[in-house]
């Protein structure tokens, strides 16, 4: 059996462990890059392991069955297509939320502690931060009106959770929830102003494109932050920018958004837009964890144990 990946980014994130790599050769697979790879290894391909394909690339695929992701988001590929060619789809959750979540939680302290108001032009001195003495809250009155509750929003909500009792998730449906304090899209509406921080964990489909915009960020507080570590395309930069740039809102944390975007955030000249470049989800045990995962996974597979394998988001009606 043949299996593509794309893990050719020249990242240590992003780039197969040689011991990963001999360990699925021993399982009787060939494993290539598939930007090294030929016209009939494509056509023979059967597993595609890796974070970038996309529907339109099925057809480069004639003989692909099974998709496993290196990552969670899966919004790049038509599932119902999927469903219709048989071809099963797994995921890597559970590896990278935890890390995402603490990916939120330092971005609430920095900005909780006004560090990002000490830059080169400041004296680090108790004189500096006098200013700012009503504005140094502890964490525990700290309000945070958390968008998503897929496995994303659940760990950033359950970490924050040991910090503050003061959250509130927004979710379409409101009645199947663990949490106390859940509301809707239309009526968070009405309180978004109450909040210090929106945590925007949502994943991009035609509810989410551009949902946070200026007639969003007009309703919050301009002591408030709004964090981005769901999907860039939820959110209109240029909106973004232009209420921090008015300070009609505190500031911002991004790990998503489009490279184009970059300049135009400048953070570098901006301490109140702090910018990640995507990697809310990277941690050092990252390919300890997915070796596990994507082993058992191929051995599942390859035995025809379909119904076995581990975060399927479809399945093959075989």
């Amino acid at each position: 059996m043949v299996i593509l990946h794309d893990f050719n980014l020249d990242l240590d994130h992003f780039s197969l462990p040689d011991n990963l790599i001999k360990k699925i050769e021993l399982l009787g697979f060939k494993i290539i890059d598939i930007n090294k790879s030929s016209l009939d290894e494509r056509e023979k391909c059967t597993i595609f392991f890796g974070n970038r394909i996309k529907s339109e690339d099925l057809i480069f695929l004639p003989n692909l069955k099974y998709i496993h992701l290196g990552c969670v988001g899966y919004n790049n590929l038509d599932v119902e297509k999927l469903k219709d060619k048989k071809i099963i789809l797994s995921n890597s959750s559970n590896i990278v939320e935890d890390a995402m979540a603490e990916m939120v939680l330092t971005a609430i302290m920095w900005f909780n502690k006004r560090i990002y108001e000490i830059d080169e032009n400041h004296k680090i001195s108790r004189t500096f931060y006098n200013k700012f003495y009503k504005n140094l809250r502890l964490l525990s009155n700290t309000k945070l009106l958390v968008y998503g509750y897929g496995l994303v929003g659940k760990k950033t909500v359950d970490l924050l959770k040991k910090f503050t009792s003061h959250i509130t998730i927004v979710k379409r449906d409101v009645k199947n929830s663990n949490y106390d304090f859940v509301i809707n899209p239309t009526n968070a509406l009405k309180v978004v102003d109450k909040y210090d921080y929106i945590v925007n964990c949502l994943p991009l489909n035609e509810s989410s494109i551009k949902y946070f915009n200026k007639d969003y960020f007009k309703l919050m507080n301009p002591q408030s932050v709004y964090i981005n570590i769901g999907r860039s395309g939820t959110t209109e930069i240029n909106d973004l920018i232009n209420e921090i740039n008015q300070k009609k809102i505190r500031g911002t944390y991004l790990d998503v958004y489009d490279e184009a975007d970059l300049e135009k955030l400048n953070p570098l000249k901006n301490n109140r837009i702090l910018v990640t470049p995507h990697i809310s989800g990277w941690h050092n045990e990252y390919w300890l964890n997915q070796s596990k995962l994507c082993l058992n996974n191929f051995i599942k597979y390859k035995e025809g144990y379909y119904k076995q394998l581990e975060n399927v988001i479809t399945l093959s009606n075989k």
